[in-house]
């Protein structure tokens, strides 16, 4: 994809990198080292404007049950749970052309929270 830059006004302290993985995933990562939250968002291309006319509401409905558990994870609220005890808090919107999920934690929990947060993308159970 060649070099990005990432534009950010001259006041701003975070330093700021974009990636593109191998599976064409693109990331932008902050770091602030003043921060006493660590964090994470995606942004998955589909929202409301993609749903048929048949099943409306459909992207908002997955972006709930996606948080219903995963594999590793099976149980509802866990991830929730473990967000609240970690300092942290987790949501969700659903717009017109992408869903966003995301989250912050205490920056030693920052692993533990992706293990989690990354499941509901390659192993969401769907139930309920």
């Amino acid at each position: 994809m060649g070099d990005v830059t990432v534009r950010k006004p001259d006041t701003h302290k975070r330093d700021y990198s974009f990636v593109q993985l191998d599976n064409g995933l693109k990331a932008i990562i902050g770091s602030d080292p003043d921060c006493d939250k660590a964090g994470a968002a995606l942004c998955v291309n589909v929202g409301m404007c993609h749903e048929r006319k048949h099943l409306p509401g459909l992207a908002h409905f997955l972006e709930h049950m996606l948080f219903t558990g995963t594999t590793k994870y099976p149980k509802e609220g866990e991830y929730h749970e473990f967000i609240q005890q970690n300092g942290g808090m987790a949501n969700a919107y659903t717009l017109c052309y992408f869903t966003n999920y995301m989250f912050e934690v205490k920056p030693e929990k920052m692993a533990e929270a992706m293990d989690r947060f990354s499941r509901f993308f390659t192993e969401p159970l769907l139930t309920r």
